[in-house]
Order: structure tokens, then C-alpha cells, then sequence
């Protein structure tokens, strides 16, 4: 096996097409929001006192962490599960003295399969989970990510697959 499946390949098996139904507008809107996100934090976590822009969009989200004296620790850091998988949480942090994983929602409701993506995030950081699920009226709203065997179960299956796949 050459590279490790990512948690979004396993997804990929278990919810197939499951973006085709998201308008463009809207994927790319959250692959712009997420970036300027992991901007705004690197430059927190690396101490960058230089302009720092952030869109009306993300100021919600960025004063949520701010106010909730989220401790930022890494964006976008590589993690590998010792069961063979590896991802990429938005942001590692630390809040009220507990390390969480957060990922950033710019979507209507948290869903089946980012509650899956979440297990996984569990396992590959040891951490509690948290996805902050920023809507387009300026609402922020933390969702704690609670366990669901079932889902764990459903997750370690594509994994299986994707690894399956992979073979050779």
C-alpha cells in the first residue's frame, strides 16, 4: 500500500456523490471560507501581526473562537490512525483546558456523514470533537461531536474497502 486512504476516500465510498445535489457556488464558498480560516489561525498560532483579512463571512466564526477563548494549536495537521487511515482536521485547539479537533461547517446542518467524519477525527487525534457549523445569516452554532458506534462500525467497513482497493 502506497498511500494511506484519507478519511474523505472512505466517506467517498459510503456517501458516493453525496456533493452532487450542493450547488458550485456553495463548494466553492466553503473552499474559500475554510481557507481564509486556516489563514486567520495560522497567523494567530505563528504570532504574524501584518494585516490579516477576514471576510464578513467568517467574522462570525472567527469571533466565536475568540470570545470562547479557544486556544489554537495547528490547522490542516496531518494525522495517522494507527488502523491505516490518515486525515486532516480544520483546526486543533484547545477549549476550557480539554484539546479538541474543530471543523468548520459552512453548511445548513451537520449530517450523518460528517458526524462519520467526525469518529474518525476521534480516533486519529485522541482528542473531543467540535464542529462549528457557520450558517449564511451569521449564526454560529457548536455542535459537540458524541459517539456513535454504529457509525464507527460503518466507517471501520469503507475503510476495509478503501484499503481493499488500494491492494496491490
Amino acid at each position: 500500500m502506497s498511500e494511506l486512504p484519507r478519511v474523505s476516500d472512505v466517506l467517498k465510498i459510503l456517501y458516493p456523490n453525496s456533493l452532487d445535489h450542493v450547488p458550485q457556488d456553495a463548494l466553492e464558498r466553503g473552499t474559500r471560507l475554510h481557507t481564509y480560516m486556516e489563514c486567520w489561525a495560522n497567523n494567530r498560532i505563528y504570532g504574524y501581526e501584518g494585516e490579516n483579512f477576514i471576510p464578513d463571512e467568517c467574522r462570525p466564526a472567527v469571533d466565536w473562537l475568540i470570545e470562547n477563548g479557544i486556544e489554537l494549536q495547528a490547522t490542516e495537521e496531518h494525522c495517522v490512525s494507527k488502523l491505516g487511515y490518515c486525515g486532516h482536521p480544520d483546526l486543533l485547539a484547545k477549549w476550557k483546558g480539554v484539546d479538541y479537533w474543530i471543523d468548520y461547517k459552512f453548511s445548513q446542518a451537520i449530517t450523518e456523514q460528517n458526524l462519520m467524519q467526525g469518529a474518525a477525527y476521534c480516533d486519529l487525534t485522541g482528542r473531543k470533537g467540535l464542529f462549528l457549523r457557520c450558517g449564511k445569516d451569521g449564526s454560529v452554532n457548536p455542535v459537540k461531536c458524541k459517539s456513535d458506534p454504529t457509525l464507527w462500525v460503518a466507517f471501520l467497513s469503507g475503510l476495509n474497502v478503501a484499503k481493499f482497493h488500494r491492494r496491490g
